[in-house]
């Protein structure tokens, strides 16, 4: 998504924006590789509610000034513009909707998945 439009929901959400060191945007193998760390790192594989506290973990480290070692290690410069509470709350509004529509998924999929072995 941020290759395509120049950032993400969440990040147009909390005011972030990513380049590299000189200002230029990532390419799309650049987000690739990065993605696949957020993935591992910073959203705990979606494993609620790990992933909802490095979620905020992230936020408030790079609110200070703190780059992430991964967004550091390969040049990435990672700025954040002040937000209001109010877009804060939706924020966390669409975050946790977004985790019950996961949750739901899953779960009707686990359900599928016991019918059609004949567990259920």
């Amino acid at each position: 998504v941020h290759a395509l439009w120049g950032t993400t929901p969440g990040h147009r959400l909390l005011g972030i924006s990513l380049t590299t060191r000189e200002g230029a945007p990532l390419t799309f193998a650049a987000h690739l590789r990065r993605n696949g760390a957020i993935w591992l790192r910073q959203l705990a594989c979606f494993v609620p509610p790990f992933y909802l506290w490095t979620l905020l973990f992230s936020y408030y480290r790079i609110r200070s000034g703190k780059p992430w070692r991964y967004d550091e290690r390969r040049g990435y410069r990672v700025t954040i513009r002040p937000v209001s509470q109010r877009r804060m709350m939706w924020f966390c509004l669409a975050l946790f909707t977004t985790s019950l529509l996961i949750l739901a998924l899953a779960g009707a999929i686990v359900r599928m998945l016991l019918r059609q072995y004949g567990v259920m």
